[in-house]
């Protein structure tokens, strides 16, 4: 809000780099790099842990499971290594062609996570519920989100909501309709 106030007419992409503006204008060189050292160190953190935390779960989860039950820990440590760079590599490929605002890839992601909620909820307070509604409302649920970011859903089903809403909504009633086990 205080960088649209001291620079009102970014549009787009620039509103990007508003922070970048405002340590240059509002700081010096010194603190500016301080700040944006800490800023990277909290980014590369953060992207680590879940390269690391992706690749754990793929290699654990798909790997020892559906394709090689017998795996000693060496070769899930190797198949673990290579993920890591196959992620790694989807990233930058995703990365060269970015949404046009940091807000549109927050929504994204929001969406995306949010769309666990009712299974956490029916894994927390449910009783008797079937794991395989959980695991449909989930697919369901990321279908969705990726429905409506490619337009493949018109934003007219949101009923002027994000899609967030009309989608935890529909994900929690696949949940209740088909979640009672016998």
């Amino acid at each position: 809000m205080w960088g649209h106030i001291n620079f009102p007419d970014l549009v787009g992409k620039e509103a990007d780099i508003i922070f970048l503006m405002m340590l240059a204008k509002y700081t010096s060189i010194g603190i500016a790099s301080l700040v944006m050292v800490g800023a990277l160190a909290a980014f590369m953190s953060t992207l680590d842990s879940q390269l690391l935390a992706l690749s754990s779960m793929i290699t654990r989860d798909i790997y020892i499971i559906y394709i090689r039950l017998q795996a000693s820990l060496k070769e899930q440590t190797f198949i673990g290594k290579i993920l890591i760079v196959i992620l790694g590599i989807i990233g930058l490929i995703l990365a060269a062609n970015p949404p046009a605002k940091i807000a549109a890839i927050i929504t994204q992601a929001f969406t995306g996570l949010a769309v666990l909620f009712p299974t956490v909820i029916a894994a927390l307070y449910g009783k008797n519920i079937s794991p395989l509604s959980c695991i449909i409302s989930i697919i369901f649920g990321e279908m969705a989100v990726i429905g409506f970011q490619v337009g493949f859903i018109p934003k007219s089903f949101a009923f002027g909501f994000l899609p967030v809403v009309p989608i935890v909504i529909i994900c929690s009633l696949i949940i209740v309709i088909l979640g009672s086990r016998e």
